[in-house]
């Protein structure tokens, strides 16, 4: 994944990149022994859109209502079927 920064911000940029070029999502994460790596959970579940709080219960129903009733939705990714 490339991110070079929050566009016009760049004081945001320096929080979540650091100096090797490292993106610091938020998201806890973990790794088995072989190396496979599970999401576990999230810092800040709230999500900044154009400097509009977002919430992914929000996301999550504004796609299923979309959808309709034969799909599985989250933040992280939907199944239709």
């Amino acid at each position: 994944m490339r991110h070079e920064g929050y566009w016009k911000d760049p004081e945001r940029t320096k929080q979540v990149i650091d100096e090797e070029g490292w993106l610091y999502t938020g998201d806890m994460m973990k790794m088995d022994e072989d190396r496979h790596l599970y999401f576990v959970e999230r810092k800040s579940e709230m999500i900044n859109v154009a400097g509009e709080k977002v919430w992914p219960a929000e996301v999550e129903e504004a796609i299923l209502q979309h959808l309709g009733g034969g799909a599985h939705c989250s933040d992280r990714g939907f199944q239709i079927g």
